[in-house]
Order: C-alpha cells, then sequence, then structure tokens
C-alpha cells in the first residue's frame, strides 16, 4: 500500500533526490483552495467506479492507449493491453515476495545495530533499492501513465535535443518518490511527476556537452580487422 512504500522510501536514500520537488509542490498545493481537497488514489477509485478501477483493468486501458498513440492496430494494441494488464497484476506480487524476503533483514540488521550503539538508543535506517518499490500499485499506475507523458513532456522541453525512450522502461524509479511523499495522491503524483521529468530532460539535455566532452577522450577508435 501507500504507506508502505512511503516506509520503504525513508528507508534509502539513492531514489530520494527528486524528494525536494514532490515535497515543494506538496507544500504548494496544500495552499490552493480546492486543489488541496483533491485526494484519490487507486482505493478511492476502486471505491467510486468499481471494477474499471481494478489495476488489471487499469492496465488494459492504459496499454491499449499508449498502443495507439504508438500507431498501433487494434490487434497489436489490444495485445499490449494485455500485456500491461498482466504487469499491473504481477507485478506486486513479484515484488512483495522481494520485499518479504527483505525487510525482515533490513529489520533484523536494524535491531543489532541499535543494541550494539553506545547509548543503546540510537536509531538506524537501512538503506534497500528504491526497485523495490517498484511494484506498489499507485507507482505502477503512474509509471503507466507517464510513458506517454514523458515524451510529449520532451517535446515541450525548451531547447531539448534529446527523447528519453531508453528512460520510458524506468520512469518508477523517477517518480516513485512524489508517490510515496503524496501518499498515493494520483492527482498530486501526476503534477509532482511532470515537474520531475521536465526538471530530469532539460538537466540531461544540458549536460550533453559535458558527458561529450568527457567520453572523447576515452574513445579509441581501432582499424577493423580485416578476414583472412
Amino acid at each position: 500500500n501507500s504507506s508502505a512504500a512511503s516506509d520503504v522510501y525513508k528507508r534509502q536514500g539513492t531514489g530520494t533526490w527528486m524528494a525536494p520537488f514532490a515535497f515543494a509542490i506538496d507544500a504548494i498545493i496544500e495552499k490552493i483552495p480546492g486543489l488541496n481537497k483533491i485526494d484519490f488514489s487507486i482505493d478511492n477509485l476502486q471505491e467510486k467506479v468499481g471494477v474499471l478501477a481494478e489495476p488489471i483493468v487499469i492496465g488494459g486501458i492504459l496499454g491499449a492507449i499508449v498502443g495507439a498513440l504508438a500507431g498501433y492496430d487494434f490487434s497489436a494494441a489490444f495485445q499490449l493491453g494485455i500485456k500491461m494488464s498482466a504487469v499491473m497484476v504481477l507485478m506486486p506480487k513479484i515484488t512483495k515476495c522481494i520485499m518479504d524476503g527483505l525487510m525482515p533483514l533490513s529489520e533484523r540488521m536494524k535491531e543489532i545495530l541499535t543494541k550494539k550503539s553506545q547509548s543503546g538508543e540510537a536509531e538506524f535506517y537501512i538503506g534497500l533499492d528504491p526497485a523495490i518499490i517498484l511494484g506498489d500499485s499507485e507507482v505502477v499506475t503512474v509509471g503507466l501513465i507517464f510513458i506517454p507523458l514523458t515524451i510529449l513532456i520532451a517535446i515541450i522541453v525548451p531547447g531539448n535535443t534529446i527523447l528519453p525512450f531508453g528512460d520510458l522502461a524506468t520512469i518508477g524509479f523517477f517518480i516513485g518518490i512524489a508517490v510515496a511523499v503524496h501518499r498515493g495522491n494520483l492527482f498530486r503524483s501526476l503534477i509532482s511527476g511532470c515537474v520531475i521529468m521536465f526538471t530530469t530532460i532539460w538537466i540531461a539535455s544540458q549536460a550533453i556537452p559535458w558527458t561529450t566532452a568527457l567520453a572523447l577522450p576515452l574513445i579509441h577508435i581501432s582499424e577493423p580487422t580485416r578476414p583472412i
């Protein structure tokens, strides 16, 4: 659930560098009348629209929409929807297996470190890989929504010279922290996600000359070996 996702993100640092954006946006929304009352998550949607908010249905709809936007024919878009539905169902279950193995180990290590501390009251946090949060249903849903949104954002970023095709499969790492900060609120997560992806793409585009300059001295082009 979203509270578990928030707890996981408190326990690791590599996936939290986008947190300031999410916290700032959360504080701004809290001061805007009307917007601060909008709070919907998958659980809330399931109460209001029933089966249409089930992860398997959401995955099917989003997958079909993404396929249609990509120019797939009806059959291919329908198949992509089925695959997305499978991801929505299986990803949380697979990740839960990983969490069931890692979380007890993390808690035990935390207890041992606390006992061995000088005061015996020190509080330790064990860092875990952010991949364990990718099975959260809200993170999966927002990640699927941002597959087409990220392409659109890349088009409107001023001066952008890249298209983040390689990152589409890892969007959950970028926006997962927003879902945790907003406690599963999909509305706020979408707003934060747009800001996060806009900033990420802009920084990546600006850094191209630097990374290219760093790579050029390391490039060694050897003459191809001719077949005998």
